[in-house]
């Protein structure tokens, strides 16, 4: 089988969704990494997933939890497919953003990588503006490269196996997140309708920056200020004590100024 390179677009003859559609039919194992998941791509590819598992697929999917954008329920889903078939789960654990979507097909015959723009969301995968290419790689090589960065990530933590415990402390997260979400974009909507103030943003702000006890914190720049402006006040009242200086005194004593230098 030759190589090749497919650019998967959205809103075109195939879309995401159908890719991984196709892919599943035949896959003896499935890597998938993605920024975020939602429980909307169950809608198409549930069944699909299911019956790929049920006939012996395995799959490692491995999903970030940046933003708080991934929604348990779906990480709940992946769980109790975790619990029936050959599949593993991984959580982002890393300060820095979980950001890849990466989907590895394998089998006796093919190797496949679908890799872009596209999450496992219903957005992600047929109604965004979403661009990823298809590789079909003759000797598996793309998709050996994945598993291996796959394995980097779990054995430098940067992911780790999700647990019940871990999906309910996300959980908790989330809800709270979700809560804020939403009411910031209900005063936002507000304020740009009725054109009114509202400094309740700015409170916050100066809030958290008064939990900051640091030496750089907010009150510590208070004290810090407040000396620099005693400072500034006496140099100024010595400034003022200073004699007025006379042309005398920036000239030399003879008089005559050297205007050869």
């Amino acid at each position: 089988m030759k190589s090749s390179v497919e650019l998967v677009v959205n809103g075109m003859q195939v879309t995401h969704v159908d890719a991984l559609l196709d892919l599943l039919e035949g896959a003896e194992h499935l890597d998938c990494m993605v920024a975020f998941a939602k429980s909307s791509a169950l809608k198409s590819l549930l069944k699909p997933l299911t019956k790929a598992l049920e006939r012996g697929m395995t799959a490692r999917f491995a999903v970030g939890l940046s933003f708080h954008l991934t929604e348990p329920a779906m990480l709940r889903k992946l769980m109790s497919l975790r619990k029936e078939h050959q599949l593993a789960l991984y959580l982002s654990d890393t300060k820095a953003t979980f950001h890849p979507k990466i989907y590895a097909f394998s089998d006796s015959v093919r190797s496949t990588v679908l890799v872009g723009s596209a999450n496992l969301t219903s957005g992600g995968l047929a109604d965004n503006y979403e661009a990823s290419v298809l590789v079909t790689d003759s000797d598996g090589s793309l998709a050996k490269k994945v598993a291996a960065h796959f394995d980097e990530l779990i054995s430098e933590e940067s992911i780790v196996a999700a647990t019940k415990k871990r999906i309910d402390d996300y959980a908790l997260e989330f809800t709270i997140q979700e809560a804020w979400r939403k009411m910031a974009q209900k005063r936002a909507e507000r304020i740009s309708r009725e054109g009114t103030q509202d400094l309740s943003v700015l409170a916050y702000q100066l809030d958290e920056m008064k939990r900051n006890k640091s030496n750089n914190g907010f009150a510590a720049q208070q004290t810090a200020r407040r000396g620099n402006l005693i400072r500034a006040k006496q140099q100024i009242k010595d400034m003022a004590t200073l004699r007025r200086p006379s042309a005398g005194t920036f000239l030399p004593k003879d008089g005559l100024i050297n205007t050869t230098q």
